[in-house]
């Protein structure tokens, strides 16, 4: 529906919500009971649905990798005013004035930020197809053209200047006004300073800080994709065709015309060449999700609450899934035919809601059966209960995240709608089948049509792993990124220090220091840094993971993840110091006292 533009979605939602329970008071059968609520959303928010959260995510990663990389320019710049103090003072000398020193300082760093920008809109126009291709289906209607327009562009330019400026601005005021005596005194002598030290340090805990928030991201997405991927599904959807079909319009339009046609297409489906097995299923569709509905158990009290997810199935369902009966036994096509009253229950369902007791030939009663729907044919009798005359082992019914719910099995035949699914079991790749499966529904009807057909593993990783998939790839490609800038600035730190106290190592070796207490020297004040920034960093992912669940299923909480991501940051930060360290145990003591 379209609202007012002076409307709000709130009045909209009230106004709506009356009249929908006004509905439900003349027709109560239409309606649960209790516990619905109308909610009015805007089309965007539907169509996005759990993928906006994570583009916000993804736009938080971002973020954090953008003053990544601003501490890593800032530590760099600050590196370098220490290193030019000298000629910074000589112009000062000469006349120069702050404002002046200021503008050349600033300008360095925005032509750094603008020819960097100029690179990362470049790569980025050629990652667009792979950032696309990387999405998953339907996350985002397809008629969406996803590029990079002017907009982006001049916003991409106009934070390249901003950062440019924003990083230069600490080094270029700290080094605007030199102490001119001391640094014309100091010449060239390669002596330690401890001029923006302690700003280096601040800067190098933030950024570890950051990086480990990313590693942390990237490490419980990872997991989350593993365990979705892992995750025993209580069926096997190896070598199974997924189809889709929709019965021809005004064709079939009685019960027991339906009924016929619809087995009558599944004989035809078993017998086309290298196909083992076929059977229909509606109302649900493992490990997506499920049709909940209120169950009742004739003999326990009505309103107790209990509710269970109703699919549909065919006759030799959990034969061609592969799922194990585990007492009694499944529906038959005869049953099927009749559109019997009998169901197979889940273990699930067993334990929540018959602990202790012999399910077989209990009776329960599904609430919405009861009522039928316009578009869909019903069976007689549609009030009289289900007996339960099997029980199979569960399936994952409520996505790959989220405990298995009671589940239920009755006939395709008690509840026909037009659209109808089939899952074929092949004995090779079922792709192949697809032709053949076709042209035989074709025979059997011209006007029947497959709407959408998927290798079974195909449709899983395009619709229940593609999220998780997506949201640990990028966060993978973010932190490495990060990973790799805090590597960079933590060897420039080194690199830098070692330059400085060139002449101080020289002596101290001259004097007969070990070339191990050297190394000790050149990595302390960086380990103490890296340090405080990993537990400054874990501190944040533990602080940060309510939110960060709120929109994904990750957790950054989980102690193995926090570990191997220490891990990780601690083997690049050591491989990092290492290589500018060791050149610390290689100076030569003559060379560093000729100052040289």
């Amino acid at each position: 529906m379209r609202i007012r533009p002076e409307s709000s979605l709130g009045a909209a939602n009230g106004e709506l919500d009356g009249f929908v329970r006004q509905i439900a008071h003349d027709h109560p059968e239409m309606f649960p009971r209790e516990g619905f609520e109308v909610k009015v959303e805007t089309l965007n928010d539907t169509l996005l649905g759990q993928f906006k959260g994570t583009l916000f995510l993804l736009f938080g990663a971002v973020a954090l990798l953008l003053l990544i990389g601003c501490g890593n320019v800032s530590i760099l710049m600050l590196a370098r005013g220490t290193a030019r103090q000298q000629e910074l003072g000589m112009r000062a000398a000469l006349g120069a004035t702050r404002l002046r020193i200021v503008r050349q300082l600033l300008t360095e760093a925005v032509l750094l930020s603008v020819t960097g920008g100029a690179l990362g809109m470049g790569l980025a126009y050629l990652a667009i197809r792979l950032i696309v291709g990387l999405l998953p289906e339907y996350s985002i209607p397809h008629e969406v053209v996803i590029n990079l327009n002017i907009p982006v562009l001049f916003f991409s330019a106009a934070v390249s200047v901003a950062i440019g400026i924003l990083a230069g601005l600490a080094p270029a005021l700290q080094f605007s006004r030199p102490h001119l005596n001391a640094i014309l005194q100091a010449g060239d002598s390669r002596t330690i300073t401890s001029r923006g030290a302690k700003v280096r340090s601040v800067m190098i805990v933030a950024q570890v800080a950051l990086t480990v928030l990313l590693l942390a991201g990237a490490g419980a997405a990872m997991r989350t994709f593993l365990e979705a991927y892992t995750a025993r599904l209580g069926f096997d959807p190896h070598n199974s065709l997924l189809m889709f079909m929709e019965v021809p319009e005004h064709s079939y339009t009685t019960w027991q015309t339906r009924s016929q046609y619809l087995d009558t297409l599944m004989e035809k489906i078993k017998a086309t060449p290298g196909v083992l097995d076929a059977t229909a299923f509606n109302a649900g569709l493992p490990p997506m999700g499920m049709w909940r509905q209120p169950v009742h158990l004739v003999g326990a009290p009505a309103d107790d609450g209990r509710q269970s997810g109703v699919m549909l199935v065919s006759a030799d369902y959990f034969a061609v899934q592969r799922i194990p009966l585990l007492q009694g036994r499944t529906i038959t096509r005869a049953e099927v035919l009749h559109g019997a009253h009998l169901t197979v229950v889940s273990q699930t369902f067993v334990q929540r809601y018959l602990p202790g007791v012999n399910p077989i030939g209990h009776q329960v009663v599904p609430v919405a059966l009861q009522h039928g729907f316009p578009e869909a044919l019903t069976a007689p009798n549609p009030q009289q209960p289900y007996e339960i005359v099997g029980v199979v082992a569960d399936v994952r019914n409520d996505g790959l995240h989220q405990p298995i719910q009671p589940q239920i099995y009755v006939p395709t035949t008690v509840l026909m709608f037009p659209g109808l699914s089939f899952l074929v079991r092949t004995a090779g790749d079922p792709r192949l089948a697809m032709h053949d499966i076709g042209t035989g529904m074709r025979a059997l009807d011209q006007n029947q049509a497959v709407t959408q057909e998927y290798a079974f593993e195909d449709f899983l990783s395009m619709f229940a792993w593609s999220h998780d998939r997506f949201i640990s790839i990028l966060f993978a490609v973010f932190s490495a990124v990060a990973l790799g800038l805090a590597a960079i600035g933590l060897f420039s730190v080194v690199a830098y220090s070692v330059e400085q106290r060139t002449r101080e190592i020289g002596i101290r070796i001259a004097l007969g220091a070990p070339r191990s207490n050297v190394l000790q020297l050149a990595l302390r004040s960086t380990a103490w840094t890296t340090g405080i920034g990993l537990i400054l960093g874990i501190g944040l992912s533990i602080g940060l993971n309510d939110s960060v669940h709120k929109w994904t299923q990750s957790s950054m909480r989980d102690a193995g993840v926090l570990s191997i991501i220490s891990a990780v940051f601690l083997i690049a930060s050591i491989v990092a110091c290492i290589v500018p360290a060791r050149r610390a145990m290689r100076v030569d003591p003559m060379v560093a006292l000729r100052g040289n």
